[in-house]
């Protein structure tokens, strides 16, 4: 009986050593013949690189990216309004053919004072002045107590308007001076970041003035005004 006992035991190794080689020649050959006849076999853990972000064609004929793939970027001119304004250089051209001729700076607009004395705007030439004499010819615009009863009015200018609060294009400008077009600004009523004006110049220049500063107002609801002010004309 322990001879038997100790044959059986003896026995067990070798069948379990049979039966894994017969498992193992079994499953491989179940893979072989998968593989063989095209059978998906990714349950055993393959995984399979990510198709690439699909790409759309637009109507234009440009290619748009799906949900996933990284944003385009692009610029663009401008700003928000109530901005500083950008400066300009003075050879800078639209594409219609405007060029700079006075460079985005300052220019101050003091108040008339008494006796009926005005100060006169004459963008042309980037200058204003204040004098009790007669106005002269090239006063594109007029700030005066007694003649537009205290504010700042086109005198000769073809267009005097409201302009936007960042600076535009001549075009544009010219396009808001004849639109948006005023007859008289009170001091009172010009606010600093918030007060902008085109104007087409007795000459056909264009210019936008951008006010950045006022002064206390006086008896007569004047005050000193500053602008920054940049004019074009079309290329020769």
């Amino acid at each position: 009986m322990s001879t038997q006992a100790s044959q059986s035991s003896q026995q067990d190794p070798q069948r379990k050593r049979i039966a894994l080689v017969v498992g193992l020649a079994t499953v491989i050959g179940v893979l072989f013949a998968g593989v063989s006849a095209g059978v998906d076999i990714g349950w055993l853990g393959k995984n399979e690189p990510a198709p690439p972000n699909p790409v759309s064609t637009s109507p234009a004929g440009g290619t748009v990216p799906s949900a996933g793939s990284p944003p385009v970027s692009s610029t663009a001119s401008g700003g928000s309004d109530g901005a500083a304004p950008t400066p300009v250089g003075p050879t800078q051209s639209s594409p219609s053919g405007y060029v700079v001729v006075h460079p985005l700076d300052e220019l101050r607009v003091p108040k008339p004072g008494l006796s009926c004395k005005s100060t006169r705007v004459d963008l042309d030439r980037f200058s204003s002045k204040s004098s009790s004499d007669s106005v002269p010819d090239g006063t594109d615009l007029l700030y005066s107590d007694c003649e537009n009863g205290g504010g700042l009015a086109n005198y000769h200018a073809e267009n005097f308007g409201t302009g936007p609060l960042r600076q535009p294009s001549a075009e544009n400008c010219e396009r808001d001076a004849g639109k948006s077009a005023v007859d008289v600004i009170e001091a009172a009523d010009a606010r600093p970041g918030r007060t902008a004006f085109c104007v087409v110049t007795d000459e056909g220049r264009i210019a936008w003035m951008y006010l950045t500063k006022r002064g206390p107002l006086d008896n007569y609801e004047n005050a000193d005004l500053e602008f920054r002010a940049v004019v074009w004309e079309l290329k020769p």
